[in-house]
């Protein structure tokens, strides 16, 4: 993964708020396609989500990720590194305001 990138998703001040905790979950849970979801937040404030699909495969796993950028995403910011291994995708994604007043996420899709 591009070292760049994993030092500013490291470094980056984490706030998430009740709405978009809320908004996570919802996307998620009514999703018919997953086998499981897991969501935990660590002391960082980084939301971490373990989806568990029926059927894994890449396309698919980007496909749901995409869908939940655009469900959840900021309007000014949003980047995100993406790692295929094996049977997981694996996503570290930042969304934030201009102020960067953001989340970061990372999301394992298998």
């Amino acid at each position: 993964m591009n070292n760049d990138f994993i030092k500013l998703f490291n470094n980056f001040n984490s706030h998430i708020e009740l709405g978009m905790s809320k908004d996570i979950q919802v996307f998620w849970e009514e999703r018919e396609d997953i086998k499981s979801c897991e969501i935990q937040l660590d002391q960082t404030g980084k939301v971490l989500i373990i989806i568990k699909l029926y059927n894994y495969s890449r396309l698919y796993a980007k496909k749901i990720f995409l869908e939940f950028l655009d469900f959840i995403g900021y309007e000014d910011i949003n980047l995100f590194l993406c790692e295929n291994i094996g049977e997981k995708t694996r996503y570290l994604y930042l969304t934030s305001s201009l102020d960067f007043n953001g989340v970061k996420i990372e999301i394992e899709i298998q």
